[in-house]
């Protein structure tokens, strides 16, 4: 039972992280339009009076937040390694090996993940 709780416990915070990730994702493309807005020269001047802080703030913030939730979500990767290859079938891990190899870098990627296999 340890066991199946430490797997569910990881899947809920990778899977948190993830949304999260998308979600900043999200307000930087709104802050980017937002800002193209606020380049009418009509408007220009009220809405920087009005957001000219949050304007200023918000690209920095959301920057932190993107490396956080990264360094988050890539340290659940290197825990979860071990939980996904126990779960995948031999068949499953050659269509990863393989996918990889179609991918730009994929020969320094297949060359981990082969390394990777032969270790366990």
């Amino acid at each position: 039972m340890e066991k199946s709780a430490s797997d569910a416990t990881w899947a809920l915070l990778a899977e948190g992280v993830a949304d999260a990730r998308l979600c900043v994702h999200g307000v930087g493309q709104m802050l980017t339009k937002f800002s193209k807005v606020c380049q009418n020269q009509q408007h220009k001047e009220l809405l920087a009076k009005l957001f000219g802080d949050l304007i200023q703030a918000l690209p920095e913030s959301i920057q932190k937040a993107e490396r956080a939730l990264d360094r988050t979500g890539y340290a659940l990767s290197k825990i979860g390694e071990d939980h996904i290859k126990e779960r995948l079938s031999l068949e499953d891990r050659a269509k990863v090996e393989q996918g990889l190899q179609s991918m730009p870098h994929a020969r320094r990627k297949a060359l981990l993940v082969e390394r990777y296999l032969n270790e366990g």
